[in-house]
């Protein structure tokens, strides 16, 4: 599935970069395509690793807690030149032994532009998604930790924009100034 995905992402990005050139299109010379930023959640986190890690067009990579036991053994050999960046929940940074979690454990060092790597207290797999915010039987249901959704999104999006201004606009941001420190929640885990 993450090469699929993968090749969606690079599908688009085609699809882009016709429309961007083509006389008369309404997005004639308005896309930038050389700040190509990409990001994604769980299958979609390996998804966006594995687009990165094989397609130049990309210039940034964000994953939340990336599913990586699909993502191929080339990229985890040789991670990502791109800026990168990752986001875990607390359960799933605390399951240090998943195939998952070894294959980021194996990446993430060969990734030469790693920006770091956090976890964030009382957060689960779902949290980065809508789902806390939308179902209000997701923590019976085991898909979200106890911090609030809001809060959960309140972090997640700032780190999220900020990195990407950091890395596609080249605008300083104090989330990536080292410590990870300006939320509680928050811990620096690489």
């Amino acid at each position: 599935m993450v090469d699929q995905w993968s090749g969606d992402i690079a599908f688009l990005l085609d699809q882009f970069q016709s429309l961007e050139t083509e006389a008369g299109s309404s997005f004639e010379g308005k896309l930038d395509l050389e700040r190509v930023g990409v990001y994604g959640h769980s299958t979609g986190g390996g998804a966006a690793i594995q687009f990165c890690g094989t397609d130049p067009r990309c210039k940034a990579v964000l994953g939340m807690d990336p599913f990586m036991r699909p993502v191929s053994a080339e990229v985890i050999t040789n991670g990502v030149s791109q800026p990168a960046f990752f986001m875990f929940s607390q359960n799933w940074a605390d399951d240090t032994d998943s195939k998952s979690n070894q294959f980021f454990n194996q990446f993430y060092p060969n990734a030469s532009n790693g920006l770091g790597v956090i976890s964030i207290d009382g957060t689960a797999h779902f949290d980065f998604s809508d789902l806390p915010l939308l179902s209000p039987i997701a923590p019976q249901l085991g898909l979200k930790g106890p911090l609030n959704g809001k809060r959960v999104t309140e972090i997640t999006n700032a780190y999220l924009v900020d990195f990407f201004e950091l890395t596609l606009q080249k605008t300083p941001t104090s989330l990536f100034d080292g410590d990870f420190t300006q939320f509680e929640e928050v811990h620096k885990m690489k």
